[in-house]
């Protein structure tokens, strides 16, 4: 059957794609950076938050994870982020982007 299925892809010019069914670790990230060389796009995510030293706040953050990537693969992931947003936001209504109206330059 696996041996059927294989050349009626190849005559159909199809390929199918796999994922796997469990992640091996998951991490939150809130902060993000991208850059660029030729022929190479490097996302670096990290997390921001708000510490309290000595009675005063302070954000710090820890950038550490980088992804490297193709430009080609960089678009695909522009495409997939945009239609979560947008069926985010058909769903639960316009996302902000978390800087205060008053703080807007």
């Amino acid at each position: 059957m696996a041996e059927e299925q294989k050349e009626n892809q190849a005559q159909n010019g199809t390929q199918e794609t796999r994922l796997p069914l469990s992640i091996d670790r998951s991490k939150y990230m809130n902060v993000f950076n991208a850059s660029f060389a030729y022929n190479e796009v490097f996302l670096e995510m990290g997390l921001g938050r708000v510490l309290d030293e000595a009675g005063k706040q302070v954000y710090s953050v820890r950038m550490n994870e980088v992804v490297s990537m193709t430009p080609q693969t960089l678009k695909a992931l522009a495409m997939v982020l945009g239609r979560v947003c947008q069926n985010y936001e058909a769903q639960y209504g316009p996302i902000g982007n978390g800087i205060p109206k008053d703080k807007v330059q």
